[in-house]
C-alpha cells in the first residue's frame, strides 16, 4: 500500500502517487535473512520448550533435550519466557514478519520501535492476568510462576511501581491496554487502516451493485417505473462514488502540494544560511587583507624614513608580530 491508494473506484483500486522512495539496498535485504532465521529458531523453540533441559530450573537437566533446537533452543526460549512472559510467544511472529518485509523491499520506519512498544505494553498488561494463567505458569513445561508479563510485567507493576502506586490496578491496566491499542494502531499504519477501510466500502458497492444487476437480469418482466427508479439508484450511486473519487484525489493534491511547499521552504532556508556563511567567510578575508595591507604601508613608511635619514637604522621599530605567533617569554 506505500505504492497506491485504494479508493472507492468500481474495481476497488485506484493509483495515486504518492512521493517515490529510493529501494532498500541490497544489504538491507540481506540482513532479513538472519533476522528471519533467528525467528524460525525462536519459534520453534518456544514451542517444544520444556523446563527440564534447563539446567537452573531441574538438576540434573533431562539427557536428551526434548527441545526441537536442542540445548541452545531450551536456553533461548527460557531467557525469552523468563523477560517476557507469555509474551514471548508472539516475538518470533513479530520479528518474522519484519524479515519478511525487509525481503519484500519494504522500509520500516519506526515500526520496530512501535512493536518494542506493543510488547511492553502486553507484558505489563499480562501481569493482571497470574491467576487467570497461573496452572499454566507453574507447570512442569513452562515453570515461569508467577509472572504472566516474565521480568518486564514485573518492572512495571512489582509493589513500588509509581504507576500502580498513583492510578491503581485499575488505572494501570486502563492505561497498558490504550498504550497496546495505540502502538499496534501504530505498527500497522493509520494509512494502511484507511486504504483497507475503503478498499472494504468499494468491494461492498460492487457486490450491492453485482446483486441489482443480477436480480434486474432475473426479472421478465419489469414496468417502467421500477426499471426508471432502479436507473435512478444506481445513477445516485454512480454520483455518490465520483465524488468520492474526487475529494480523494484533491485531498492527495492538497498534501502533494503542501509537501513541496515544505520543501521549497526548507531549500530557501538551507540557500539563506549557505549565503550568509559565505558573506562572513567574504567578510572575514576581507578584514584580513584590508589589516595585512595596512601592516605592510607601515613597514614601507618606515623604510622610506630610513632610506631619507630621518629615523636611523637602529631606532627603527620592530615589526608587530603576527596573531598567530605565540607571545615571546
Amino acid at each position: 500500500m506505500d505504492d497506491c491508494t485504494i479508493n472507492g473506484s468500481p474495481d476497488g483500486l485506484v493509483a495515486a502517487p504518492r512521493r517515490a522512495e529510493p529501494p532498500p539496498s541490497v544489504l538491507w535485504r540481506f540482513v532479513a535473512v538472519p533476522l528471519l532465521f533467528v525467528s524460525v529458531v525462536a519459534l520453534f523453540s518456544l514451542f517444544s520448550y520444556e523446563a527440564a533441559d534447563v539446567a537452573a530450573l531441574q538438576a540434573p537437566p533431562s539427557r536428551v533435550a526434548a527441545n526441537w533446537m536442542g540445548r541452545f533452543g531450551a536456553h533461548l526460549a527460557w531467557g525469552t519466557l523468563l523477560f517476557f512472559g507469555l509474551v514471548g510467544f508472539l516475538l518470533p511472529f513479530a520479528t518474522g514478519a519484519i524479515a519478511l518485509l525487509m525481503l519484500c523491499g519494504r522500509r520500516m520506519r519506526w515500526r520496530p520501535l512501535w512493536l518494542l512498544g506493543l510488547a511492553l505494553s502486553l507484558c505489563a498488561l499480562a501481569q493482571f492476568f497470574n491467576g487467570t494463567f497461573a496452572p499454566l505458569l507453574s507447570s512442569d513445561r513452562l515453570d515461569i510462576a508467577p509472572n504472566a508479563g516474565g521480568g518486564v510485567g514485573w518492572l512495571f507493576n512489582h509493589p513500588g511501581s509509581p504507576v500502580l502506586e498513583g492510578l491503581g490496578p485499575a488505572g494501570a491496566a486502563v492505561l497498558y491496554g490504550t498504550l497496546a491499542l495505540l502502538f499496534l494502531l501504530l505498527t500497522v499504519g493509520f494509512g494502511n487502516i484507511a486504504d483497507a477501510f475503503r478498499a472494504g466500502r468499494a468491494r461492498r458497492d460492487r457486490l450491492i451493485q453485482e446483486a441489482e444487476d443480477r436480480a434486474i437480469g432475473s426479472r421478465t418482466e419489469l414496468d417502467a417505473d421500477d426499471l426508471a427508479r432502479a436507473d435512478a439508484r444506481r445513477e445516485a450511486r454512480e454520483r455518490r462514488r465520483a465524488e468520492r473519487d474526487a475529494r480523494e484525489v484533491e485531498r492527495e493534491r492538497a498534501e502533494r502540494d503542501a509537501r513541496d511547499e515544505r520543501e521549497r521552504r526548507r531549500a530557501e532556508k538551507e540557500a539563506e544560511k549557505e549565503r550568509r556563511r559565505a558573506e562572513k567567510e567574504a567578510e572575514r578575508e576581507r578584514r584580513r587583507a584590508e589589516k595585512e595591507a595596512r601592516r605592510r604601508a607601515k613597514d614601507e613608511g618606515v623604510d622610506d624614513l630610513v632610506a631619507g635619514g630621518l629615523v636611523a637604522p637602529a631606532e627603527r621599530p620592530a615589526p608587530a608580530p603576527l596573531a598567530s605567533a605565540p607571545a615571546a617569554p
